[in-house]
């Protein structure tokens, strides 16, 4: 008898691939990287009529471009200048050297 095992990472982020608390890597437009960890998930207020979702992430450094704060609307809180906003679409799986999984997404 033969069993298909899934990996309990591939089955947990069928599920919710992109969820708060995954750490991530950005790839910047010049094709630089910054880690950072997913904050909120969801369709941003500028978004509501295109209904995309985004996810909302904390950098490392201050490379960022808002606190989590958008246009007077909280999504998220980190430090100033640590906080970005990335299309869900542009993010894919990534195993980084430790053997846990992070997230890569384009800023576009």
């Amino acid at each position: 008898m033969s069993v298909d095992v899934t990996p309990a990472w591939e089955v947990s982020n069928l599920k919710n691939p992109r969820g708060k608390g995954k750490m991530v890597q950005v790839t910047r437009k010049d094709d630089t990287h910054v880690v950072a960890r997913v904050m909120w998930r969801g369709v941003p207020h500028w978004e509501e009529d295109k209904n995309e979702i985004w996810l909302g992430v904390a950098l490392q450094t201050p490379d960022g471009k808002n606190d989590g704060e958008v246009d007077g609307k909280r999504y998220f809180k980190t430090k100033a200048a640590h906080g970005l906003f990335v299309r869900e679409r542009n993010v894919e799986p990534l195993e980084d050297p430790n053997n846990s999984k992070v997230i890569v997404c384009t800023i576009l």
